[in-house]
């Protein structure tokens, strides 16, 4: 079996993707900050008949984020896939964003990304994996009040691609998913007068990700994939 390795998959796009690759064949690890999280949705993925493990990690750590690359290494030293659905978001414009807001934003939303990709090369380069990266509209525009998520977002567009370019000679791919507005609990907590109704499901994120891991799709390496388009 193919292992799949989901980091900020307790809950949101994170959760609904290991679901969605669990019910394609992969054994799944999920890596939440809070183990409680990522161990219910554990208990979700196994009824599809994979294997799957709940680990927790604080990605904004390096110390952790090695710690982790270790124990899912105990659990397969091969990585097929992983997808960096981890981050936060604060709002505000440049008056309101002080520097301290925004070195979280790029810990949170870029480095974080970056730091569990430099780890876990060891496991992917042997699978061939592809990593794919959940950006967001607010990385591929500008819009108010998003002045240090944004930054962060587009940052990690350019990290994707360079990547990509970088590591397509080892045969590893790198991709990245940007959708729209979803009904996640993290936008809940920014817009909490907001009609989540009218907001794309992340299980619609989380079938697009699956999609990628087809055949048909093999050839894709630095695309950013605008969702819906």
């Amino acid at each position: 079996m193919s292992t799949a390795l989901i980091i900020g998959g307790g809950r949101g796009i994170g959760a609904a993707t290991a679901l969605e690759l669990g019910s394609r064949g992969y054994d799944v690890v999920v890596v939440a900050r809070s183990l409680d999280q990522s161990a219910a949705v554990v208990e979700k993925v196994k009824a599809h008949g994979v294997k799957s493990v709940a680990l927790r990690a604080d990605i904004r750590s390096e110390d952790e984020v090695r710690r982790l690359v270790d124990e899912v290494r105990g659990f397969s030293d091969r990585v097929a896939v992983l997808v960096n659905s981890a981050g936060e978001a604060v709002l505000g414009d440049l008056a309101s964003t002080t520097p301290a807001v925004f070195d979280a934003m790029i810990q949170a939303n870029l480095v974080g990304a970056y730091r569990v990709i430099y780890h876990a090369q060891s496991l992917l380069r042997p699978a061939r994996g592809q990593v794919i990266n959940v950006i967001s509209r607010a990385g591929r525009s500008p819009y108010g009040n998003a002045l240090a998520y944004g930054s962060a977002k587009a940052a990690l567009v350019y990290l994707t691609r360079a990547l990509a370019a970088e590591m397509a000679a080892s045969g590893m791919r790198i991709n990245g998913v940007s959708p729209g507005a979803v009904a996640t609990e993290m936008r809940r907590q920014v817009f909490p007068d907001e009609d989540q109704g009218r907001l794309m499901e992340p299980e619609s994120v989380a079938a697009l990700i699956g999609m990628l891991m087809e055949d048909a799709f093999s050839h894709l390496n630095g695309a950013v994939i605008d969702f819906p388009w």
